[in-house]
């Protein structure tokens, strides 16, 4: 991410009932890091993959009848659960305003090629596929920083079609690396940039959490 997997995600806000506005690739020369991208070699860690920054904002305005309040959600990292050779399985974690939440969720990995290089995800609850995680670029070496695209199932996550996520595997403090950063600036629109990956994130791991994001 209904990430966005509001992620990665980007998930969470595709998963939730966010809106946001459409976005476009721009068209670049630089191409894919490699035509064997893995995504099972990015994903299946134990590690944190910490949502660092993406071209929507996550968040959400909750109104009553008086006053609206913004809810701001940062320090977004998904934390793999299990995983087999065709399945995967996290736990979505973050910050909501000053409160830590967490939520489960399931994918099954594309076989549109060999290896795959995209998840699909799948609602929580009803079990419905909604939306599919694609992975552009990772770093060779160490594969620690990767930049994912986000496209819809389905006809209500349509202004998440092209969206771009970089997410860093590690704990804090953490930044790209080039070729992740410049991947990121000449194939994602930069129109604006959301960082949700913040100082305060260095104290995440700690907090306790409440599960079911609203």
């Amino acid at each position: 991410m209904k990430w966005q997997l509001q992620v990665f995600w980007l998930l969470q806000s595709a998963l939730c009932s966010y809106s946001g506005n459409e976005v476009e690739f721009l068209q670049s020369p630089l191409k894919e890091n490699g035509e064997n991208l893995d995504i099972r070699k990015v994903l299946i860690t134990n590690e944190s993959l910490w949502l660092y920054q993406e071209t929507y904002e996550n968040g959400f305005t909750a109104c009553s009848r008086t006053r609206c309040l913004y809810e701001r959600e940062i320090c977004i990292r998904i934390l793999m659960t299990s995983h087999s050779d065709t399945q995967y399985n996290f736990t979505l974690k973050m910050n909501l305003n000053d409160t830590a939440v967490e939520n489960s969720y399931f994918g099954t990995f594309a076989n549109y090629t060999n290896p795959p290089k995209s998840l699909v995800l799948r609602d929580p609850l009803g079990g419905e596929e909604e939306v599919q995680l694609t992975l552009g670029y990772t770093d060779e070496l160490n594969r620690r920083c990767s930049v994912f695209t986000i496209n819809s199932l389905g006809p209500a996550l349509t202004p998440f079609l092209g969206t771009c996520e970089m997410y860093i595997r590690g704990e804090y403090p953490l930044s790209p690396s080039s070729g992740c950063k410049r991947f990121f600036e000449e194939r994602c629109n930069m129109t604006r940039i959301y960082k949700p990956y913040t100082a305060e994130c260095k104290n995440a791991i700690n907090t306790p959490t409440i599960n079911d994001i609203p």
